[in-house]
C-alpha cells in the first residue's frame, strides 16, 4: 500500500470519514451541519471516504474523532493510504476521474476550518476568531485577506 503524507509537505489535508464498527463519520458530519464540498474523493475498502482538500498554505493539525465520531483529520505530520492501494479488505479508489474534474481539490470551507481548529459556530462566525480582526494586514494584501477570511466583515457586529 502507498502512504501519502499530508500537510504542508504536499499541500493537502484529508478528511477521513469512517464507516465501520458502528461508527458513521458521514452521519457525524451531517449532524453538525458542516459543509464539505470537494471533487477529490477516494473510497476506502470499508465503505468510508477520504475527502482531499488543498490546504492553501494553512496548517491543519491531525485529529481523530475531535470533530465527531468517525471523522479524522489528516494534516500536519499525518498520512493517508493513497488510491490505487490494495488491502486484504479491498481497494482504495478515486470516486471520479481527477483529470476531468473541473475544479480539482478545493480549499476548506470556513465551517470545516472552524471545526478543525475547535471554534464553535455562532450567528456571527466563530468564537475566538473576532480577535483576529485586529491582526495587521501587509501592504497590498487587503483584498487577499478579506477573501481568505470571509468572517472578518461579520466580526464587526460581535
Amino acid at each position: 500500500m502507498i502512504g501519502l503524507p499530508t500537510g504542508p509537505i504536499n499541500g493537502i489535508t484529508v478528511v477521513d470519514l469512517d464507516l465501520k464498527n458502528d461508527v458513521d463519520g458521514f452521519r457525524s458530519i451531517m449532524s453538525l451541519g458542516i459543509q464539505m464540498p470537494t471533487s477529490a474523493i477516494a473510497s476506502t475498502p470499508t465503505g468510508g471516504m477520504h475527502l482531499y482538500y488543498s490546504n492553501d498554505g494553512d496548517e491543519h493539525p491531525c485529529s481523530a474523532g475531535k470533530i465527531g465520531r468517525g471523522v479524522d483529520i489528516r494534516g500536519v505530520g499525518g498520512y493517508v493510504i493513497a488510491p490505487g492501494s490494495v488491502a486484504s479488505s479491498g481497494q482504495y479508489r478515486w470516486k471520479n476521474d481527477l483529470h476531468k474534474t473541473k475544479y480539482g481539490m478545493l480549499p476548506f470551507t470556513l465551517y470545516l476550518t472552524n471545526a478543525i481548529h475547535g471554534y464553535k459556530p455562532t450567528r456571527f462566525g466563530a468564537i475566538g476568531l473576532c480577535s483576529r480582526i485586529l491582526d495587521p494586514v501587509e501592504k497590498g494584501q487587503r483584498n487577499v485577506e478579506l477573501a481568505r477570511h470571509p468572517w472578518l466583515p461579520v466580526c464587526l457586529s460581535c
